[in-house]
């Protein structure tokens, strides 16, 4: 058998067409099928931060509140007052006069303010709230508006209770004398806030605070 000069050999052949795309396809699914738990990684990783930092917001807001109860006055013609405003998620309004308030903005600070913190809605589409806080001299006339600052994002349940004086009972709703003395004021507040954390079930974090210048029993 003679070969034609410039020929290739019989035996000789080289990948076609179709072989290189089936192996380019091949090393396609691999890749993908190596890239997924990657990506399931780090979405879990988001997940995680996401979840962190609300916890840690949760918790500095419950340490700011804390440290305005702790201020907590008797003030004639102001009561202390908690109230349910549970409608479609669990929802307090806590109002009192304190000593110890965290500033909203500039200018000149009155030695007692007025703070209301309260559960106003989310974005819309969201299952969650925003905890609002209102603040205000405790000298401003009543037709001055309060400013409003927003301590806290996806919220889904603001609770308050409070232990009067005398009350073996915890109490949800209570509202508080305007005469000026101690027994204006609870001996105790417990505050709940729980958050949004994602897929996960979400997890109350509370704080107990006693009032220095409550009633003593």
């Amino acid at each position: 058998m003679r070969v034609a000069r410039g020929a290739a050999p019989a035996d000789e052949s080289g990948l076609t067409l179709l072989e290189v795309l089936v192996a380019l396809s091949i090393a396609a699914i691999v890749a993908i099928a190596q890239a997924a738990p990657f990506r399931r990684a780090i979405a879990a990783r988001d997940r995680a931060e996401e979840a962190l930092e609300q916890t840690t917001s949760a918790r500095i807001a419950l340490d700011r509140m804390a440290e305005e109860l702790t201020g907590a006055t008797a003030q004639k013609g102001r009561r202390f007052t908690v109230a349910d405003r549970t409608l479609d998620r669990p929802s307090s309004e806590l109002a009192f006069a304190t000593t110890a308030a965290h500033r909203l903005g500039s200018g000149p600070r009155d030695p007692v303010e007025v703070v209301r913190y309260r559960l106003a809605p989310g974005a819309a589409g969201s299952r969650a709230g925003r905890l609002v806080k209102d603040q205000v001299a405790s000298v401003a006339p009543d037709a001055e508006a309060p400013t409003e600052a927003v301590m806290l994002d996806g919220v889904t349940s603001f609770q308050v209770r409070v232990l009067p004086s005398q009350a073996p009972d915890w109490l949800p709703v209570w509202s508080g004398g305007d005469t000026g003395k101690p027994d204006d004021l609870p001996r105790a507040v417990e505050i709940e806030i729980a958050v949004d954390e994602g897929d996960a079930e979400p997890v109350p974090y509370r704080v107990a605070v006693s009032l220095p210048m409550g009633p003593r029993r």
